[in-house]
């Protein structure tokens, strides 16, 4: 019976041609060995293959090959999150996830995002100053990243990263503070060749103050000095409502299946 095999960090080209053409930074982030995991049914030139990167798993390769179900099956395997977002550009696979899966995966729609040609560096200022009175933007700094880590809301602002010595080296993080506490963060979800993918997440009891876009205009701000690119993924409209606002457009929506591990 056929198995599938770990894909090693420097055996990448067995995958990534079934992967080409897909610009996807978590993709990136794992071709090029910084983060993720990747299976396939070869460790050759593979035929269908899975590529997991923090909360999501991308499929890509032929949906009937003989070890696509369990590459499928294989998302609630090792992971150690509590769900997981299942994504693939081919319509086959969403339909081979849903009988594989059933009532286990659940349909979402997210949205993607162009890459933005340039940022206004005027408004990105202007957004910055106008956080509400009683807040402070801070870089994220090694206490800031562990209070992240700390609780539930804000993890996944830092939880890519397997220390603070990573996050300080390869990292960027904005938080929003209030009597010194976190409140809200924008930071580098992963990261990849001259660009990270933007994480933003505000406390419930912190919301509808402008935090989020204060924090993401200088998190943009700062990537944009160091000459990276923050690129951006919508989860919901809340999200592509405040990337137009910062200087990116609409794209598109695609499909993903939410997957919870218990």
């Amino acid at each position: 019976m056929s198995k599938i095999v770990k894909i090693e960090k420097d055996n990448m080209q067995a995958i990534s041609h079934l992967f080409e053409g897909w610009n996807e930074t978590l993709l990136q982030t794992c071709m090029q060995g910084y983060m993720g995991t990747a299976y396939a049914d070869s460790g050759e030139r593979a035929q269908a293959a899975q590529i997991t990167v923090g909360d999501f798993v991308f499929f890509a390769g032929d949906p009937e090959n003989e070890c696509a179900e369990k590459l499928i099956r294989n998302v609630t395997g090792e992971h150690s999150r509590p769900y997981l977002l299942l994504i693939s550009k081919d319509d086959t696979w969403n339909e081979a996830i849903e009988k594989c899966l059933g009532a286990k995966a659940v349909k979402k729609t997210r949205y993607a995002i162009k890459k933005a040609e340039s940022f206004d560096k005027a408004k990105l200022e202007k957004y910055e100053q106008s956080i509400a009175e009683g807040y402070e933007l801070k870089m994220m700094d090694e206490k800031l990243y562990h209070e992240a880590l700390s609780e539930d809301w804000s993890k996944d602002l830092c939880a890519n990263f397997g220390t603070y010595e990573h996050f300080s080296h390869r990292g960027i993080g904005v938080a929003a503070v209030y009597n010194s506490k976190l409140v809200c963060g924008a930071s580098s979800y992963t990261y990849y060749d001259g660009g990270i993918e933007i994480e933003i997440v505000t406390h419930s009891e912190h919301r509808q103050k402008g935090l989020a876009t204060a924090a993401a205009a200088r998190l943009i701000s700062e990537c944009v000095e160091k000459g990276l690119y923050p690129s951006w993924d919508a989860a919901n409209l809340i999200s592509v409502r405040l990337a137009q606002k910062l200087g990116y457009s609409f794209d598109r929506e695609y499909t993903s299946y939410e997957v919870k591990r218990n």
